[in-house]
């Protein structure tokens, strides 16, 4: 949380003022309750409002998913939570964006011969 703190003064000393933190695990994930809650302590210390995450749409977690939401309560922090790959046009089109600008990375890389 301490460089979380950092970071984001740093941005609010550059006129930017951050919005989001983001949590690139499934909620589900083996380690998935302790990773969310530490981005949450981050974004709390920070001063973020918001942590996006992702995460199953269809017969989810809902355990997991009140806890998260009971410790938004105490760190004044809102999970913004998208469906992955879950048949939403807009989601699906970002996703073979980014595969398709990965790919690309991949390619320029490979030829000056710098794999990833």
């Amino acid at each position: 949380p301490e460089k979380a703190r950092e970071v984001g003064q740093r941005c609010r000393d550059l006129g930017l003022e951050p919005v989001l933190i983001f949590s690139g695990i499934y909620p589900e994930a083996k380690n998935g309750l302790e990773v969310l809650t530490q981005r949450l302590k981050q974004a709390a210390a920070a001063k973020v409002g918001q942590v996006l995450t992702f995460g199953h749409t269809k017969g989810g977690n809902r355990a997991l998913w009140q806890e998260l939401l009971e410790l938004t309560a105490v760190h004044e922090v809102t999970w913004v939570k998208v469906p992955g790959h879950d048949g939403v046009e807009l989601n699906e089109r970002c996703d073979r964006l980014a595969v398709a600008a990965r790919e690309r990375l991949a390619a320029e890389l490979a030829q000056i011969g710098r794999p990833v």
